[in-house]
């Protein structure tokens, strides 16, 4: 299994809080953890889901309560922050799709 090494030496952040237990990264520093090719993958396409599923909520108009309760449900399914593990799930899954989407 391949392992993946983000930049060593620099100081993590966490994330920053957005009502109740949902958090949202604005993450400045790479994560130094290392990580399986499978991880990476798996941990990009549940945020791809979380964003997919934002955008589609907007594109259909719901707002408010329907719109929170909508997302928070696929958060909770995809992106769940109880522990240490999955914040440091977030803060990587936040790099890799900077990293897929970056434009040169």
């Amino acid at each position: 299994m391949e392992a993946l090494t983000s930049t060593k030496g620099k100081r993590r952040e966490e994330p920053s809080m957005m009502g109740g237990d949902l958090f949202i990264s604005s993450y400045q520093i790479p994560p130094t953890e290392e990580i399986t090719i499978e991880q990476f993958q798996d941990w990009a396409m549940n945020r791809i889901r979380v964003l997919k599923e934002i955008d589609n909520a907007k594109v259909s108009g719901i707002v408010g309560k329907q719109y929170q309760d909508r997302i928070d449900s696929v958060v909770r399914q995809y992106l769940s922050l109880k522990s240490e593990e999955d914040v440091q799930r977030d803060i990587i899954s936040h790099f890799v799709l900077r990293l897929a989407f970056c434009k040169p």
